[in-house]
């Protein structure tokens, strides 16, 4: 692993990351398949893709893993500034005996 170039370790993980990929694009073919079997109405529900898009997920990883768009962290930042005065050792009650 340390005698590795970098585009060699870069490689790895992306392998690694689409072999994840796979497994949870199994798993969730396996559990559609058995939601079919179980389910007592008759007809066809939508496809395994309505639960994880394999194909999206793989474009993304080979596009260098960039989300398309990036994460909203306003409520966060609110939330943190909200609490930032908050005395958290007042807020413990005691346990009644």
């Amino acid at each position: 692993m340390y005698s590795w170039t970098y585009k060699q370790w870069l490689n790895r993980i992306q392998g690694a990351n689409l072999a994840v990929i796979d497994a949870h694009e199994l798993a969730v073919q396996a559990a559609w398949v058995s939601g079919i079997v179980s389910r007592p109405v008759k007809g066809r529900p939508k496809g395994p893709d309505k639960y994880f898009d394999a194909k999206q997920a793989r474009k993304q990883i080979l596009s260098g893993g960039k989300p398309k768009k990036e994460a909203d962290f306003t409520l966060y930042n609110r939330m943190k500034d909200g609490l930032k005065d908050f005395d958290w050792r007042g807020a413990i009650v005691p346990k009644e005996k």
